[in-house]
């Protein structure tokens, strides 16, 4: 398993959607036996 950002992924060659780059969210891409799994968004309300 990997779970990491899309740069993570390209590294192993993982194909993903490209769309989710545009995504202004932290967002941890997951994979599973090479394969693109989904992603994770990470988001915080400004204080």
């Amino acid at each position: 398993m990997l779970a990491g950002n899309s740069k993570l992924l390209r590294k192993f060659n993982i194909a993903y959607d490209q769309s989710l780059e545009g995504i202004v969210e932290t967002i941890v891409l997951t994979a599973v036996d090479a394969q693109y799994t989904g992603y994770i968004t990470i988001a915080d309300q400004i204080k």
